[in-house]
């Protein structure tokens, strides 16, 4: 039977990362670009790290994505479900950005119309193409790891996930150890299997199995080989705490032990508003930035402004563009798979 009730700490997780992105690139990563160029900003604030924030992203969607297949029906299910969930708010965001950029481009920033145009695939990467906006990068990842589960769905093998997850991580991990002794991989293939992160979208899909059906030794040493996994591929102390971090995080989550998260409604607002917030935050802020520090407004205010920005804008997007449109979609399919079940 479908489980109907909505896993509200993994809306409180999303908020969490979203806004760990934003105080990186906002405090850290902009002066780390700008610097020399732009008053700096580190002499204020430092929030480091801000990277490992999308490994928890991974996670949750290796979690959600799971979900969502063992309730399709279909093929045309699952990839309605994540177009209209996707591909709305990014162009919308793209929308924005490429605005942005001719209207007042930031001194780095040298876009074509070929490039434009890729970007709104979402597959860029595929076509080695560079993002509009940097943080683009993690959205072809998403969508190889759609792909990948949705070929599982289709060869039946959603049923038998923990075999098939064991098989992609033992080739992600011997793509990821062949590149770091010098064996040439194929940049394609890597990301179509996701090498570089199927430790965490597996993380994901095994904590959704123990959730719903409890742990299991297989589970555990699953889990622990994605753990290994994450560490091999990030031997650093900060990157191993915070891989530590994200698998107990996760685990409390499961056990019912977080249910407080799911009570803050500050963060249930960061999660609903979180996909329009990564999208928008980054290049739009940076201008923004960059537009307050050339007047000398002050660094602290310039940081409040610029995260009261981002939010209020990602707001805006995710009531007038993301939630309609998604709705919109949904709504026309099911009318469509309805018609279609009628004329038989």
């Amino acid at each position: 039977m479908r489980d109907t009730t909505r896993f509200r700490e993994l809306d409180a997780l999303r908020g969490i990362a979203a806004l760990w992105v934003v105080l990186y690139h906002y405090l850290t990563r902009y002066d780390q670009i700008f610097h020399g160029t732009e008053p700096s900003l580190l002499d204020h604030f430092v929030f480091p790290n801000g990277l490992y924030a999308v490994y928890l992203f991974f996670m949750i969607s290796g979690f959600v994505i799971f979900m969502t297949l063992r309730h399709c029906n279909g093929a045309a299910d699952f990839i309605t479900s994540r177009f209209s969930r996707l591909y709305p708010a990014y162009w919308a965001a793209l929308a924005a950005t490429t605005a942005i950029y001719f209207l007042a481009p930031l001194p780095y920033q040298d876009f074509s119309l070929g490039q434009i145009l890729i970007n709104t695939t979402m597959l860029q990467q595929y076509f080695l193409v560079e993002p509009v906006d940097g943080v683009y990068w993690s959205l072809t990842h998403e969508l190889g790891f759609y792909a990948i589960m949705l070929a599982l769905f289709l060869a039946g093998m959603i049923r038998r996930i923990e075999t098939a997850c064991w098989a992609w991580l033992a080739l992600a991990v011997t793509g990821t150890v062949a590149t770091r002794y010098g064996v040439p991989m194929l940049y394609r293939v890597g990301m179509a299997l996701d090498f570089s992160y199927a430790q965490y979208f597996i993380a994901g899909i095994v904590f959704y199995l123990a959730r719903h059906e409890g742990y299991t030794r297989n589970r555990v040493l699953l889990l622990a080989a994605c753990l290994g996994a994450a560490i091999s591929a990030d031997p650093y102390y900060d990157a191993i705490a915070v891989a530590f971090l994200f698998f107990i995080v996760f685990h409390l989550c499961i056990t019912g032990r977080l249910r407080k998260l799911a009570a803050s409604r500050v963060l249930h607002w960061l999660g609903a508003i979180s996909y329009p917030l990564y999208l928008t935050h980054q290049m739009i802020g940076y201008r923004f930035i960059a537009s307050l520090l050339e007047h000398n407004v002050p660094a602290p205010v310039v940081i409040v402004a610029a995260i009261a920005g981002a939010l209020a804008f990602a707001t805006l997007l995710s009531r007038t563009i993301e939630r309609p449109a998604m709705r919109l979609i949904r709504q026309a399919y099911h009318r469509y798979a309805a018609a279609r079940i009628a004329a038989y």
